[in-house]
């Protein structure tokens, strides 16, 4: 006989079917999976990769993308600058909306210290990283 436990994260719920036997620990580690949570991200483990030799002007765009893009991936916030890694709710989950906070003010840096003074006029308003890769 199989019964259906729900688990909810962050209004999306998800189904584990779990068989009558002793399961447990099966749906504990599913459980922990589903819930993980995002985490800061060490600055100083990535300090040496960050700055390109060559910063971002108004004829360098296809090389200087494809090197930032890789530097972004290595110092693992990517995901915050192309708007996959979403904010969690606050109200929810505070740890982890100030960890996104932290570490997408990090991918932030890391494009700004990388265009000249001429791109930053493009991008001084932006507040998150996705904002000022698309105004990139």
């Amino acid at each position: 006989m199989t019964r259906i436990d729900e688990v909810e994260h962050e209004a999306v719920n998800y189904r584990v079917d779990v068989d009558e036997t002793d399961h447990t620990q099966d749906v504990e580690e599913q459980v922990i999976k589903v819930n993980t949570h995002i985490k800061e991200i060490r600055l100083n483990k990535y300090g040496g990769l960050t700055t390109l030799n060559e910063h971002l002007d108004e004829k360098n765009w296809p090389t200087w993308s494809r090197c930032i893009i890789s530097i972004l991936r290595v110092c693992k916030v990517y995901d915050y600058v192309n708007g996959t890694e979403l904010k969690p709710n606050p109200a929810t989950d505070p740890d982890s909306a100030t960890n996104w906070e932290t570490n997408d003010d990090y991918a932030k840096l890391l494009l700004l210290q990388n265009v000249t003074n001429a791109q930053l006029r493009h991008i001084d308003q932006e507040k998150t990283s996705t904002e000022v890769w698309k105004a990139l």
